[in-house]
């Protein structure tokens, strides 16, 4: 078994780095170890992003994608008033910004 040290620059490669990337290495016999993955939230993004119907606080990133591609592809739900966000679809909970 063969292992990888990411050493003081892996801030920098863990932000183009994904668990697909690591299950596919894991897959031919490539493990990493002492990761550590900086996740970014929407808390980093522009103020105005955060008006958006389905923001919640410490939403990642990825969710925030997820979140708007479904949002665009149901404007007519959102200009009838009955859009529901995925997140609370699926029943989930988030504090919510005080705009």
């Amino acid at each position: 078994m063969s292992s990888i040290e990411i050493n003081d620059h892996s801030d920098e490669f863990m932000k183009y780095f994904d668990d697909g990337c690591e299950k596919k290495l894991e897959a031919i016999g490539i493990h990493l170890e002492n990761k550590t993955k900086e996740v970014q939230t929407v808390e980093q993004l522009d103020p105005i992003m955060l008006e958006y119907p389905f923001i919640y606080k410490g939403m990642t990133i990825d969710a925030y994608h997820e979140e708007k591609k479904y949002y665009s592809e149901h404007w007519s739900e959102v200009h009838a008033g009955t859009y529901k966000p995925l997140w609370k679809q699926r029943g989930e909970e988030h504090e919510r910004f005080g705009l």
